[in-house]
């Protein structure tokens, strides 16, 4: 699997490309109102990224997707309902913990998560999403992602 993110469409916005096999993804500007950046990334031996795309229309296309992370690495998901925003191993954990899921990276560091958005949310309902890597060039023996915040419409 890959994970890039490029401005493709020329309209100085990034967008988030996600390639699995034959089949191939696209979300132009991600960063809609629907996701927002908040930063907090911890570099380590690399400067990991987090993005996402999607709507977050009930039943559509999200993706939420990792890339520039050390090769093979062990990642930690947190996902969570709300902002913690709590320090931890010299950055910041921002989502609160109520997901944890270990997935490992690719051996290009990368890492996506695709999914139908649910359906019968309420509207304005919103998740957190960080990566924290295990990393020996990082102060403190950890990396993470910037956050996103996605808020359903």
């Amino acid at each position: 699997m890959q994970v890039q993110v490029a401005d493709l469409d020329g309209d100085e916005d990034k967008d988030l490309v996600v390639a699995h096999n034959a089949d191939v993804t696209w979300f132009s500007n991600p960063l809609s109102d629907a996701w927002t950046d908040l930063g907090q990334g911890l570099a380590g031996s690399t400067a990991p990224r987090l993005g996402a795309g999607g709507t977050l229309q009930p039943g559509s296309d999200t993706t939420v997707g990792l890339w520039d992370a050390p090769p093979s690495a062990n990642t930690y998901w947190v996902a969570g309902l709300s902002d913690w925003s709590v320090p931890f191993k010299g950055g910041v954990l921002v989502p609160s913990l109520d997901v944890l899921a270990a997935l490992p990276a690719d051996p290009n560091g990368a890492f996506a998560l695709s999914f139908a958005w649910p359906a019968g949310l309420p509207m304005g309902p919103q998740v957190w999403w960080q990566v924290w890597i295990p990393d020996a060039g990082a102060l403190v023996g950890f990396s993470a992602t910037n956050a996103m915040v996605g808020t359903t419409p």
